[in-house]
C-alpha cells in the first residue's frame, strides 16, 4: 500500500492557486448593465461643472445612455420612472473615476434619477 503524505504548505498553495483562479472572473471595475463598451446614443458626465452633463438627456426607446464620472465614486438612484422599467440605477455598484455605466432603456417615460455624491437630479426622457 502506497501512503501519500500531503504537507500544510502544498495544501496552502494548491488552494491559492484555486481561488485565485475562481475570483478571476470576478474583478473588474466599473459598473453596467450591459457591457463595458461605450457605444452609448448619450453620454452623461458626472461630478464636473455642471454635476450632470447633460443634466437631461432626451433619447428613443432602445437607445444607449453611459454615465461617466469626471471624479468621485457615484452610486446612481432612480427617484421616479415607468413601472415597467427594469433600471433602478447602479444599484451597489458605484460609478468610479474615469469608469461607465450604461444602460439600454426599452420603455418608454421620464427617469429622474440622483448620485449619493452630488446635489440635484439629472433625468432621462425616453420617447417611442
Amino acid at each position: 500500500m502506497v501512503r501519500t503524505t500531503h504537507s500544510r504548505r502544498r495544501i496552502l498553495q494548491a488552494s491559492g492557486v484555486a481561488i485565485a483562479t475562481a475570483l478571476a472572473g470576478c474583478g473588474g471595475g466599473g459598473s453596467s448593465d450591459e457591457d463595458e463598451s461605450t457605444d452609448a446614443d448619450v453620454t452623461v458626465t458626472l461630478g464636473g461643472d455642471p454635476s450632470y452633463d447633460p443634466q437631461t438627456v432626451e433619447i428613443t426607446v432602445g437607445q444607449t445612455v453611459a454615465w461617466e464620472a469626471a471624479k468621485g465614486n457615484h452610486f446612481l438612484s432612480l427617484q421616479s420612472g415607468p413601472e415597467e422599467s427594469d433600471w433602478a440605477g447602479t444599484g451597489a455598484s458605484a460609478i468610479a473615476a474615469d469608469q461607465v455605466h450604461t444602460h439600454t432603456f426599452e420603455v418608454a417615460g421620464t427617469y429622474e434619477y440622483s448620485s449619493n455624491s452630488l446635489s440635484g437630479t439629472g433625468s432621462v426622457v425616453v420617447s417611442e
